[in-house]
């Protein structure tokens, strides 16, 4: 792919990104983004195919700059123990709450439009990869902790990072939406976010 192309690829997925941020991915269409990219909606579809592409491209993109700067391998290294490193692990969702905010809506909501459309895993592989960044920079923690004894030996590590960040992504989306009920307004959003962390990192703390 030639670099001007590339970079015309990117400022589409720039625009799209935004739409589906500011509406939701279901209600975007491709017409919608080829007029806000002032493109032709032809040349769209020839950039990405289809509407899919497009959007797991877009959230691709979020992950990569999120990976980058929350998930760093030196990110750690001040923390003495195992434990303390996996302790700021999940306590880096709580600084994406605060600090990327749309990029966890769009994340949420690309959960829900997979599951809605049915997608193939086999079309996510590259999306799928980036993922297992994340999940292979805990496992190294994980792993740091049991060395060092501030880990509980016998959990099945694999559960524990699934189970952990799928409660974690579950609250921040449910956060993150507007309230629909009073009760969701009577406890602070970080105080509920901090607590499940906390309930977390507890459960493997030797």
């Amino acid at each position: 792919m030639s670099k001007l192309l590339e970079k015309r690829k990117k400022a589409v997925l720039d625009v799209a990104t935004k739409l589906f941020i500011e509406k939701s991915i279901e209600s975007v269409t491709m017409s919608d983004i080829a007029e806000a990219a002032q493109i032709g909606e032809a040349t769209l579809y020839r950039y990405f195919g289809q509407k899919e592409n497009l959007v797991v491209e877009c959230v691709t993109e979020i992950w990569k700059v999120v990976g980058q700067k929350y998930f760093d391998p030196h990110a750690f290294d001040m923390y003495e123990t195992g434990y303390k490193k996996v302790e700021r692990f999940f306590s880096l969702f709580l600084t994406l709450y605060i600090e990327q905010l749309s990029a966890l809506k769009f994340i949420n909501n690309f959960d829900n439009f997979v599951a809605n459309r049915k997608i193939d895993i086999e079309f996510l592989t590259d999306y799928n990869k980036i993922i297992l960044f994340a999940k292979t920079r805990f496992l190294d923690l994980y792993k740091e902790g049991l060395l060092d004894g501030s880990i509980q030996k016998g959990i099945n590590a694999d559960v524990y990072y699934y189970s952990s960040t799928k409660a974690i992504f579950a609250l921040c989306g449910k956060l993150s939406q507007q309230p629909i009920v009073a009760s969701d307004t009577q406890a602070n959003d970080l105080d509920q976010i901090k607590m499940l962390i906390r309930m977390i990192t507890n459960y493997i703390k030797e």
